[in-house]
């Protein structure tokens, strides 16, 4: 029996009670002088926290890695109380876009970018084409194991990483590249999904392109119950290539499912009658589909509920037969921006955007924020979609929420972009152009970020943005979708850059001179060093039970191959022993770190006793070998 499509709709406006739900335990700012964007977040084993972006500034503010070339990967390691204990940078001498951090089984990390640098630096190889796929490996101390470059002739742009079943990877992300070098097939129009799947040594298995005839940009992969895969986009093309399903309006959700070797099993196309932008995808504890982006669209087609107040969040949900189930509209004002969802442990979802809102602070008054301005937005909802919380933060700039994750101390971590300055140049919605490359463009306005005070050395590429946005902004947004009824659309204020920095304007000098002094920000956020930077957040849920401290810990427990020793504790040195039930010693070395990877591929499966001494105390820890799950 079908079930019944429940279309809901919740408009919100912010109180003081829900302002004040959630605590804030602290709140962090990582950067240079100049830009750095946040695009990833991962928890560690150890209950620390993994944060991925990119920077384009050198060694200053509490950055300590020198700048290669344009932008550069940029990581950064904390423990659980957000202190830093290792930061790394990796970049060629041109732009190097990281989108992507996931951990790896031997308790290493795995980087997923774009590049347009050839081999120079830290790139060992050159490039393909325009931008192409750059993976780093890391081991757990974000030392750089082996690397690759993937791409064709012309545009490779890498959205997401995931680990898979078999401990490979699967790449995926838009290309606009022919067949050429590593990609074995043409393209179907303008951009298509591209997927790539990889071993664990970086080597190719297989590869598969769809698309159709326009625009298709790939968002989000996940793996699924049946060892197959989940991939959600936005499209705008016509029934064409191997796209089946007529587009609605501007752009539409667009989903795959795949099989274990990356062949179609179906597809969906869900949208209403103007912009749908799909941000994440993944198959819920209960088999279902959950979508996560935002739309302006009115009721229509496969839209059940009118916009609101412009563009709202949201959330669709799919059965395993592909057919719409639920769907949620959450609006807060004018533009809300859905950048990321997650399903918590206690069957509840934490979305995370970012807001341009009229904001009502209760009953007799009302504040409005300057134009242009965002927030960070988080959403706590139940199973059936009704709000739990909500929770606002920022300063009074622009603040861009990248990604939320749930911690296991019963915490949130937001994370994003901040910029406590207001935009003084060009206000980007969601998609504009910015420096000298087409994906740096559409990076540096998803996250509604422009360098504005870039020193002599980068002052060229400023030149080549302000001469983009005057000749080539029709071309650049007819090529990836977007018309001037979108609301994400360029939109120039009075003070350009050729009116502001570049001609000398005194007041924007001032602010830029501000910045780089570390001028104090105002509201939630205490500091920031340069013109954008990293803003994480850590955010208390009253609503779960506090986590009781532990001492040793593995993870995953029971496993397959890799477990994780953690060490709940600060030490100085120690021994790790690994023994059977019968006594029989495996393993025995020293030890130095909090997290330990311990291989147990070898192993029959069974029980299997790990003991830790350090100087500080001893435990021991029950370890079980042979469950089929990551």
């Amino acid at each position: 029996m079908r079930r019944i499509i429940k279309p809901l709709v919740f408009s919100f406006f912010l109180i003081t009670l829900f302002s004040n739900a959630q605590d804030v335990l602290w709140e962090k700012s990582f950067g240079g002088k100049h830009d750095e964007i946040l695009s990833d977040i991962i928890p560690t084993p150890d209950n620390g926290f993994i944060f991925a972006g990119s920077s384009i500034s050198n060694n200053s503010g509490n950055k300590t890695i020198v700048n290669r070339g344009d932008f550069d990967y940029w990581v950064w390691k904390m423990d659980e109380k957000g202190e830093l204990e290792w930061q790394k940078g990796f970049g060629g001498e041109g732009n190097d876009i990281l989108q992507s951090i996931i951990l790896t089984k031997d308790g290493g990390f795995l980087l997923g970018g774009t590049s347009a640098s050839n081999k120079s630096f830290d790139k060992k190889e050159d490039s393909r084409g325009q931008n192409d796929f750059w993976i780093i490996k890391l081991n757990a101390k974000g030392d750089e194991e082996w690397q690759k470059t993937i791409g064709g002739e012309w545009q490779d742009d890498l959205q997401s990483v995931i680990r898979t079943i078999d401990d490979g990877f699967l790449i995926g992300g838009t290309s606009a590249s022919n067949m050429s070098f590593d990609k074995n097939s043409s393209s179907f129009g303008n951009l298509d999904y591209w997927l790539v799947k990889i071993d664990s040594k970086g080597t190719i298995e297989w590869q598969k392109s769809y698309g159709g005839i326009y625009a298709d940009e790939l968002k989000s992969i996940s793996q699924t119950s049946d060892n197959g895969f989940i991939v959600g986009g936005n499209s705008n093309s016509i029934v064409s290539g191997n796209k089946t399903e007529e587009h609605f309006g501007l752009n539409d959700y667009w989903v795959l499912k795949l099989d274990n070797s990356g062949n179609l099993e179906w597809q969906k196309t869900i949208g209403g009658n103007k912009d749908d932008q799909l941000t994440t995808i993944f198959q819920t504890k209960n088999k279902e589909y959950i979508i996560g982006g935002s739309s302006n669209s009115n009721k229509s087609n496969s839209k059940g509920q009118d916009a609101i107040n412009g563009t709202d969040f949201w959330i669709v949900k799919l059965n395993e037969d592909a057919e719409i189930i639920e769907q949620h509209v959450y609006d807060f004002g004018k533009v809300d921006l859905l950048t990321s969802l997650i399903e918590n442990i206690s069957d509840t979802y934490l979305i995370g955007g970012y807001t341009k809102s009229e904001i009502k602070l209760g009953s007799n008054s009302k504040k409005k924020d300057d134009e242009g301005v965002n927030d960070f937005m988080a959403l706590k909802i139940d199973i059936k979609g009704n709000e739990v919380w909500k929770k606002t933060i920022g300063s009074n700039g622009n603040d861009v929420i990248k990604k939320v994750i749930e911690t296991r101390d019963g915490s949130y971590i937001l994370g994003g972009t901040s910029n406590p300055m207001q935009s003084r140049f060009i206000d980007y919605d969601n998609k504009a152009v910015g420096k000298n490359d087409l994906h740096v463009k559409n990076f540096l306005a998803e996250n509604n970020v422009v360098n504005d005070e870039i020193d002599a050395s980068k002052k060229q590429l400023k030149n080549d943005l302000n001469s983009e946005i005057n000749k080539n902004a029709n071309e650049l947004k007819s090529r990836i979708g977007i018309s001037e009824d979108s609301p994400f659309k360029l939109k120039t204020n009075e003070n350009s850059l050729t009116d502001g920095f570049l001609n000398g304007n005194s007041s924007t000098k001032n602010e830029a001179k501000k910045q780089e002094n570390k001028l104090p920000a105002s509201r939630e956020k205490n500091n920031n060093f340069g013109n954008s930077d990293f803003w994480v957040i850590k955010l208390k849920d009253k609503e779960k039970p506090k986590v009781v401290p532990f001492t040793i810990e593995a993870y995953p427990n029971p496993t397959v191959h890799f477990t994780n020793v953690i060490i709940g504790y600060k030490y100085e040195t120690g021994t790790i022993l690994v023994a059977d039930l019968a006594g029989h010693v495996l393993q025995q070395f020293e030890i130095k770190e909090k997290t330990i990877p311990i291989d147990f591929s070898t192993y029959p499966d069974g029980i299997y006793i790990v003991s830790v001494k350090t100087n500080v105390q001893e435990n021991s820890i029950k370890i079980i070998k042979g469950n089929n799950k990551l």
